[in-house]
């Protein structure tokens, strides 16, 4: 199916499906956790408490300074997938892209997500792609890729522990 809706759809299928089996099978949200069909547990409220100065003071330096070698080698594998990635995309898309400000926005991606205890990461040609096929425009996907981190993160783990585990 080309339908732009396609995949959506078949996520709220998929997560209406489930709530009408519980339904059907006379089970509460109690029941399905126990079963684990539910991911979490998560704590209440949002997960921004989880950010605070004290966890660099807490951090261990020493060993964390002993880890140098594989954070150096951690760094040179992200820029290297950048550029893999990056020239992948070209082909995809048939058009030049800007290497150095694609090496840029990565690392200040990656820097500012270190604050915050993220894991590294840079451009996947599926998540390009993908928005490109679903003709999102400009940075639309990956906005929409942070909105759907952001909502969880400020307001809690309430909404994630409902969610069956089965659609992730």
């Amino acid at each position: 199916s080309k339908s732009d809706f396609l995949l959506p759809g078949t996520l709220l299928t998929g997560l209406a499906a489930f709530y009408l089996m519980l339904s059907v099978l006379g089970m509460t949200l109690a029941d399905a956790d126990r079963l684990g069909l539910l991911l979490g547990p998560f704590p209440s409220g949002g997960f921004v408490e989880i950010l605070s100065p004290s966890l660099v003071l807490a951090a261990d330096w020493p060993v964390i300074f002993g880890e140098t070698g594989i954070i150096l080698a951690v760094a040179l594998l992200t820029v290297v997938g950048t550029l893999l990635h990056a020239t992948g995309l070209e082909l995809s898309l048939d058009q030049e892209l800007d290497l150095e400000q694609d090496l840029r926005a990565t690392g200040i991606a990656n820097v500012i997500g270190a604050l915050g205890g993220g894991l590294i990461g840079f451009q996947l040609m599926s998540g390009t792609s993908l928005g490109k096929k679903l003709r999102l425009p400009g940075p639309m996907a990956g906005l929409c890729a942070a909105g759907g981190c952001a909502v969880p993160f400020f307001f809690g783990g309430a909404l994630l522990s409902v969610l069956p585990i089965g659609l992730f």
